[in-house]
């Protein structure tokens, strides 16, 4: 369970931000390519991806993130 007594931005703190940044990076990039290059739109894609990795990035117990 949750516990909101404990510090607000423990939640606010990604586990690994540096990996986080690593994977998002080549997935814009990426989708930026197939847009120009292909003519399609895969912004909405990338985007959808990206919102997995950043929900996945954060913990879901301050806890979590004081222990790494």
């Amino acid at each position: 369970m949750l516990d909101l007594a404990g510090d607000p931005f423990d939640l606010l703190t990604a586990l690994h931000p540096e990996q986080l940044g690593e994977q998002l990076a080549p997935l814009l990039d990426g989708a930026s390519v197939r847009t120009r290059a292909l003519d399609i739109d895969a912004l909405p894609t990338a985007a959808a991806i990206a919102a997995i990795l950043i929900a996945n990035a954060f913990p879901s117990e301050p806890s979590e993130a004081a222990e790494n």
